[in-house]
């Protein structure tokens, strides 16, 4: 294992604890990179780390994004087609990277302590990500972000990942 990977591994190790302590969890043994907490039967919300690793330089660029996945879109999803079935259990209806959202994305060295970029990290997802994805909890509000003509509402990364938002609620 080079470097690199072990300081990714040492910050996802120093998260699991800070998170665990909320109650999100991440699937360990799948290596995963996202943290989820199940708000309701139908509802989940977490934190997923993408990394940048240039091993030559021993640098490690982590990019936080907070996201919602909703059982009740996932169903009209697959029934519209949007999504495959054979892919449902993938992924989350809405997302952004916690920088869209007023926070920032971590560049590090190796050399840095992994405890304190993971606290760094979670600090971000506290102030940012968490009020973000408690109003994404309420449908009115997705959809009228997916409506906006204005990028940083989106509660989506692209203009190709918004569907036509549908004239009333969908019954949330």
């Amino acid at each position: 294992m080079n470097e690199t990977t072990r300081f990714r591994d040492s910050v996802i190790e120093a998260l699991d604890a800070l998170m665990d302590d909320t109650g999100y969890k991440r699937n360990k043994r799948s290596r995963s990179q996202s943290w989820r907490l199940k708000l309701s039967r139908t509802q989940s919300i977490g934190m997923h780390l993408s990394f940048g690793m240039r091993e030559s330089a021993a640098d490690v660029s982590i990019i936080p994004s907070a996201w919602l996945r909703d059982e009740r879109l996932l169903k009209l999803e697959v029934d519209s087609g949007i999504r495959d079935a054979k892919y449902a259990s993938e992924g989350a209806q809405f997302g952004r990277t916690i920088k869209s959202r007023g926070g920032r994305n971590f560049d590090c060295s190796t050399e840095q302590n992994p405890l304190e970029i993971a606290q760094s990290v979670f600090d971000d997802f506290r102030v940012y990500g968490l009020p973000y994805l408690m109003r994404l909890t309420d449908a009115e509000f997705a959809i009228q972000n997916l409506k906006s003509d204005v990028v940083e509402d989106w509660s989506v990364n692209s203009r190709s990942q918004r569907s036509p938002a549908p004239a009333t609620s969908f019954g949330c």
